[in-house]
């Protein structure tokens, strides 16, 4: 086996988005869950 021939990266471009897309919102719930804490706490 060569090394860059097939693997999960070439044949699965639209598993690759969607696993970008569920990171990102995961780590945009989270900074926001985060930032809301912030401005309660502060009041």
């Amino acid at each position: 086996m060569e090394a860059g021939e097939g693997g999960a990266f070439t044949e699965s471009v639209p598993a690759l988005i969607a696993g970008a897309l569920l990171i990102a919102g995961a780590l945009g719930a989270a900074a926001h869950r985060l930032c809301r804490e912030r401005l309660s706490a502060g009041r």
